[in-house]
Order: structure tokens, then sequence, then C-alpha cells
């Protein structure tokens, strides 16, 4: 169980930098993982996580928005995760989503994360847990494409709720021995009350770093460091998850999974159950592993036979 102190707590700070707010919210490590469901008040995991205490901003408007917007974080020995709750006074009028790609118009939860120079990761999340991400084209190089990260949501009766779990390895970065720092903001469009809202307040566009917040990971305990800083070195399990998903949509690969039943029921089972997405990762990426290096293996051995027919007869 995560033990929080004053130090520890998470903070609401302004400092003075040229004249402009900066805020930092601080978040700490958590030896629970939340069960991603939108269901934040029984997770143990939240359950003594304090809310960030600084309010929200109407957008370029340094009002309170009419619709409040609360949130709080931790971090695993894998990934940072935000639970958020949205204040909706009017459930019924949210707009559904018509068109996916003017996602951004609809009642919608924007983090972003400028995780280097020029590399902004923008994620995004919507009442019925749809989502949608803007990932720089160096993330996805940097990480081999294995960008996955997973979000989920739940409509209550007064406000909506959603849980996000951004990996370290899609980050680039992880907190060790000091305290990682990222700018950061969480912002919100509320289509009932027309309001945009946003943590850090903002001049311009919401994707405007110069008016970012900061987030601040404090460090891990000693003991957990070495695990925290591995996680950098190896796809989340989101990632394979999505890989997953992907492979069980592809014709070529259904007929290829077709050949590996005891390997394939072992997926089924946990993809199947996504509070063991996280608990059975070790699991899930060894067998995945194996369907795809012995696809790669029959592959390679088809292209020695091929060159040996072209060539050496």
């Amino acid at each position: 169980m995560m033990k929080l102190s004053a130090a520890l707590a998470f903070a609401f700070v302004l400092l003075s930098l040229g004249g402009e707010e900066i805020r930092i919210h601080e978040t700490s490590w958590s030896d629970r993982t939340p069960v991603l469901d939108g269901r934040i008040e029984n997770d143990p995991a939240w359950e003594k996580i304090p809310w960030e205490p600084g309010g929200f901003f109407l957008h370029r408007k340094k009002l309170s928005p009419s619709n409040d917007t609360k949130f709080k974080s931790l971090y695993t020995a894998d990934a940072l995760y935000f639970a958020i709750q949205c204040s909706e006074k009017e459930m019924d009028k949210m707009l559904p989503v018509f068109n996916f790609g003017e996602f951004w118009k609809y009642d919608v939860l924007e983090l972003f994360f400028q995780t280097g120079r020029n590399e902004l990761i923008h994620l995004a999340v919507n009442p019925d847990g749809m989502s949608s991400d803007q990932i720089p084209g160096s993330v996805a190089k940097r990480t081999d494409f294995q960008i996955g990260w997973n979000c989920a949501a739940f409509r209550g009766k007064d406000a909506w709720y959603a849980e996000v779990c951004i990996p370290f390895f899609l980050l680039g970065k992880a907190p060790g021995k000091q305290a990682l720092e990222l700018p950061f903001n969480l912002c919100r469009h509320s289509t009932p009350a027309k309001e945009y809202s946003t943590w850090s307040f903002q001049t311009g566009p919401f994707n405007n770093t110069a008016c970012f917040g900061s987030l601040r990971c404090l460090p891990p305990p000693p003991e957990k460091v070495a695990e925290v800083t591995e996680s950098l070195s190896r796809p989340h399990w989101s990632s394979l998850i999505r890989r997953y998903r992907d492979m069980k949509g592809d014709p070529a690969w259904r007929s290829v999974l077709k050949k590996f039943p005891a390997e394939t029921a072992v997926l089924e089972r946990i993809y199947a159950n996504p509070p063991d997405h996280s608990r059975k990762a070790a699991l899930f990426g060894e067998t995945l592993r194996r369907i795809e290096n012995s696809v790669r293996d029959a592959d390679a051995r088809d292209r020695i036979r091929i060159r040996k027919l072209l060539f050496d007869e």
C-alpha cells in the first residue's frame, strides 16, 4: 500500500516565472495498479490518493467553468495513471460522436505531454471510452511503433469518469533516483455547456506548450528504481494487447493463429479479462512472441529454400 506524507502528497504549486503562473502536479509511486474500468470510487488503488487541488480555467479566461473537472494520478513500475471526474449538469445533452475524424469537437478529455523538443504526445478519451491520439513520428520510431496506451470511461448520474494509463515506454522517460518533470496539461470540452476548460491556463490553443504546467513524478522507493527504469526497455502490456487485437482482425494472421491453438487459447483467456492485462503481461508477451518468432523462423526457412531453388539448381 502506498504511504503518503506531506512531502509526497500531491501538491498544487504556483511558481512565478516572468509573470506567468506555472502549475505543478506531483504524483508518486503506488504498489497498487488501478483496474481500468472508469469506476474510480470502488477501486482500492485510488482510495487514498487525493484529488489535485487546482481547479480548471475556462479557455483563455481566468474564470471557473460551470462544469468542474478534477483529477488525481499515481504511477506503478511501468506506467502513469490518471483518474478524472468530469461533472456534467446535462448528461443527457452530451453530443454522440457522429464523425470520428472530428473527435475533438465532441465531449472529450485531452492530455498533453511534451517528452522532448518538438515531441508532443496528445491523447484523448470520451465518455464512452473511445480514444484517439496524435503520436509524433519520432516516438513511433523510438518505440518501434509499440505506442499502446489504455483508457476506460464510465457515465454516472451527474458526471462522467475516465481512467487513463500512459506507459513510461511511450513517454520514453521514467522517474529514477531523481524526480521526473514533464511539461503537461489536461483539457476538456463540454458540449452541453459549450465550454472548453484547461488545468493550466492557456492563452492560445490547447497544444500551446508555452502555457503548459508541469507533471512531477517523485522518485520511487530505492528498491523499485531498477524495476521502473527497466520498463523503458520493453513494450508495455497495452501495446501487446493492441498488437494481438490487430492480429485477430487481420485475415493473414487469423489463419496463423489457428495453427497455434494452445497459445491462442492462452492469449484469448487473458485478452477477455481486462484485469489480467497487467497482471499476466509477462505470460501474454511470452506467448505472443512464441507465435511471432515461429512465423519469422518459417519465413526465414522459406527464403533460404527459395534462394536455393533460384541460384543453387
